[in-house]
């Protein structure tokens, strides 16, 4: 059995970050901004499908479902500049890195997997629209998000119990690029 490509539907679709040193809030005054950001990263589960899958007596059709795979909460790192407004809105472009390792497998037929490995991480550039409220208060909270691009990639993938892969030999690194956005929120405080 041979599975020469699989893609993630939803690859970084959509991410919830939470971070320490938020986007869009570096400074205290209106005008240009630049900034570091880290933090968590919480990642949907992704329904995992086989493509060109050519089998002489059994073919599988592209886009058959062959796992669900969940993730465990991972890190976010970027830095960002941008635009702060008197209004409270805040124009932003973002590069980020985000991590998360695979967590768990489940396979189309429910059979959860004992052993798992490998990660996910994704590169993105994003341009944000923050809006920070209560712009002349000490704290302040904002919401806000963004769309761009992501190169999404799955490294060194380790499934335990997935029919012809127990050693994870047939498995392979591969990525790809898509569109992304995220949302995102907290507290400023001067």
């Amino acid at each position: 059995m041979e599975m020469t490509r699989c893609k993630s539907l939803s690859a970084w679709a959509l991410s919830f970050v939470f971070l320490g040193a938020a986007p869009g809030m570096a400074t205290a005054h209106d005008g240009f901004y630049l900034g570091i950001e880290g933090g968590a990263n919480f990642v949907f589960d992704q329904t995992l499908r086989i493509y060109s899958a050519n089998r002489p007596l059994r073919p599988i059709p592209d886009g058959t479902p062959v796992s669900t795979v969940g993730f465990d909460t991972g890190f976010a790192a970027g830095f960002f500049g941008g635009y702060a407004f008197e209004n409270g809105f805040n124009l932003e472009l973002e590069i980020a890195h985000r991590d998360n390792v695979l967590g768990d497998v489940t396979l189309a037929n429910g059979e959860p997997s004992q052993r798992v490995g490998g990660h996910e991480f994704a590169v993105a550039a994003f341009g944000n629209v923050w809006y920070e409220f209560l712009k002349g208060y000490r704290l302040r909270p904002y919401l806000g998000g963004g769309a761009g691009y992501a190169r999404v990639a799955i490294r060194d993938p380790e499934v335990d119990n997935l029919p012809g892969f127990q050693d994870g030999s047939n498995l392979r690194s591969d990525f790809d690029a898509v569109f992304a956005f995220q949302a995102g929120g907290g507290l400023r405080s001067t």
